[in-house]
């Protein structure tokens, strides 16, 4: 699931707590959509609703071989083994492609979780269906051509995400928006405090490379209720909407002067070519 958003999460908390709170443990439910034009958005069937378990700490003492037993969780009912994700630095468990909300809901119920973590336990609580209405992004310059968004890789470009009226709470939300491509990453993000109800992003000119592809994911998480801070950790039950489309930069009006120039030449240096053969 191309879902960075969990990560993000815990990565921030991690930041801005104190150090004695090391261990991070999340739920979060997610479902995520496709924009193909200004205002059309479709629920993305390829990962549908989906369901993330992730226990992630700033101690550096975490990896794959510590703990030694694989942590846990459970609903009392069913139980789940979480793996060591390199990449994400964290034991996590992730099910996607659900069809829809009452799918996932039929295997993870709103309900409370109990991880088991290093002999250690924390239960996280996720309740209230707290989705978002579905996020749509507009930009300020560019065109939209079959399901791509199409932008001058000279051009100064703001993506900015509509308004989130459903379940927005302030310190108790967050909007992120994200670009990915050619080894670059761009993102602006609100950190669940009290930075409004909707997100931009700018991005200067030539950010963007001429010819490529960039994956965009414009997502809103709406925290479930106050963090259950214990002892050395924190608990997050979250609830998480993403939208996402790819943008590709085009190359600049006078640099396809040129091509067509250099290519124009290309095919009169040809014809003198064949009638000097044919002569």
């Amino acid at each position: 699931m191309p879902c960075f958003f969990p990560s993000l999460i815990v990565g921030i908390l991690l930041a801005s707590v104190a150090s004695a709170q090391s261990t991070f443990f999340l739920i979060d439910k997610a479902v995520d959509y496709s924009q193909t034009d200004t205002s059309t958005t479709a629920f993305n069937a390829s990962i549908g609703h989906s369901f993330i378990a992730q226990v992630a700490d700033q101690s550096g003492t975490y990896n794959a071989g510590n703990p030694a037993s694989a942590p846990s969780v459970d609903d009392n009912t069913t139980t789940w083994n979480l793996a060591y994700n390199s990449g994400r630095s964290a034991w996590y468990y992730e099910s996607t492609g659900h069809a829809d909300q009452a799918t996932l809901d039929a295997t993870y119920a709103d309900t409370n979780y109990d991880f088991n973590f290093n002999g250690s336990s924390a239960t996280v609580a996720v309740s209230n269906n707290l989705y978002s209405n579905v996020p749509v992004a507009s930009m300020n310059t560019g065109s939209w051509s079959s399901g791509t968004f199409m932008v001058n890789a000279s051009d100064a470009l703001t993506i900015s995400s509509n308004t989130f009226s459903t379940n927005y709470l302030d310190n108790l939300s967050r909007i992120e928006i994200r670009v990915d491509g050619n080894g670059n990453s761009f993102s602006q993000s609100a950190n669940n405090g009290n930075s409004g109800d909707s997100q931009s992003l700018n991005l200067n000119a030539f950010d963007l490379t001429s010819g490529q592809t960039y994956r965009v994911e414009i997502g809103f998480t709406r925290f479930d209720g106050t963090a259950t801070m214990i002892t050395g950790t924190d608990t997050i039950g979250s609830f998480t909407t993403i939208t996402t489309f790819d943008l590709q930069a085009v190359p600049e009006p006078s640099s396809w002067a040129t091509i067509a120039g250099v290519l124009a030449l290309g095919c009169v240096g040809g014809s003198r070519r064949r009638s000097r053969v044919r002569a």
